[in-house]
């Protein structure tokens, strides 16, 4: 890890990405930049990342990689020292490397970190503090939130065990934000972009995105018991740090970006084009299922949603409750309803639905219809 950590944040990487940043436009600098201080390194840390354990492998033995220092890696240096074939002086030096790339790793790590927080908040998902910058423009509350909560989690007395949770959290990460690149593409298809990646790439990516939590259900347990539950529940914390900010500090409003005269962002009105998708995908759902066998009567679930709804947003709720209603009877027409709570007109819920929803919505329901 130290020396991946290391390469991906050596100089030539970031100062190539950094120079093309300065000097070139938008759209020739992300290719350039994700050529030196992506593509290159990355496949130089594979490389490496390959080399050095089958290295340790060769030179200790399945009982040397066993050791409990190999494992909590205070004796890295020292096997690395015998496989290099030096002496006292040699391991000392290479402790002090492998303190230099852990610090490589904290560093990196905040600076990334702590500009996640930072437009996290500015898109109003965080509390508003994180979004303050310095006169430099570097997010330091964000900064010091970042360093006050990794100093908290080193104090837990299993360090692997929050290793592993962190990973859970980042493979969910990592689908919402595969998921989230063909939902943008579907929406904002015209907008300009400095680096557009290729269609089929993109489905790749969402189909690759399934596949990543298909192997984070099916091999978090190997690293303990409870791994999958720990980690699950450790994403979940941020439910209620968003909606403090969402409901308490923003009134269940999302702020909107102002942008720029270059870069207007969202000053473009834009239209939800991916919003019929979850309407087609039910109605399929519900027609290619070979029998009648769900958890719970559907017909009656979206029934009873639409009729008992409470709380905010209460009328597209209902309204997207009872279209989806329809899909239900027009693919499973024998299931029963609940004669107690009035059912809708198919021209009730596509006018609840103009009314209510996206300025196409109704359409677009009729279509999955």
């Amino acid at each position: 890890t130290a020396s991946l950590e290391a390469l991906r944040s050596s100089p030539v990487a970031s100062r190539s990405s950094l120079i093309a940043a300065i000097l070139l436009p938008p759209a020739s600098a992300a290719p350039i930049a994700s050529i030196f201080a992506g593509d290159s390194t990355g496949l130089l840390c594979v490389v490496v990342f390959t080399l050095v354990p089958l290295a340790f492998q060769a030179s200790l033995g399945l009982e040397g990689m066993l050791d409990p220092k190999i494992y909590d890696g205070s004796g890295v240096a020292q096997a690395l020292a015998q496989i290099v074939g030096g002496g006292v002086i040699v391991g000392n030096l290479l402790i002090v490397m492998l303190i230099l790339a852990l610090l490589l790793i904290v560093m990196t790590s905040m600076l990334g970190s702590s500009r996640t927080l930072y437009q996290a908040s500015v898109d109003g998902w965080l509390p508003r503090y994180l979004s303050k910058v310095n006169e430099h423009g570097a997010p330091t509350p964000a900064m010091w939130t970042d360093l006050v909560f990794n100093l908290i989690l080193l104090l837990a007395s299993d360090y692997f065990a929050v290793l592993m949770m962190s990973n859970v959290c980042y493979f969910i990460f990592n689908f919402l934000n595969l998921q989230a690149g063909w939902i943008h593409r579907i929406d904002r298809k015209h907008w300009a972009r400095p680096y557009r990646c290729p269609t089929w790439l993109l489905a790749l990516g969402a189909v690759l995105g399934f596949v990543n939590m298909a192997w984070m259900g099916a091999g978090a347990d190997v690293w303990g018991e409870g791994t999958l539950r720990n980690g699950l529940l450790a994403a979940l914390l941020i439910i209620p740090v968003f909606a403090y900010r969402h409901y308490v500090q923003d009134k269940g409003k999302f702020p909107v970006s102002e942008g720029t005269d270059e870069d207007p962002f969202e000053k473009e009105l834009v239209v939800p084009r991916a919003g019929w998708l979850p309407y087609a995908a039910l109605a399929w759902i519900l027609r290619e299922h070979d029998s009648d066998d769900f958890p719970g009567n559907p017909r009656l679930s979206y029934q009873h949603q639409a009729c008992r709804l409470r709380g905010e947003r209460t009328e597209l709720r209902a309204a997207r409750a009872w279209a989806v209603w329809a899909l239900v009877c027009a693919a499973r027409p024998h299931l029963p309803g609940d004669h107690s709570c009035p059912e809708l007109s198919l021209e009730e819920i596509a006018e609840s639905l103009e009314k209510e929803g996206h300025s196409d919505e109704a359409a677009l329901w009729r279509r999955a219809l």
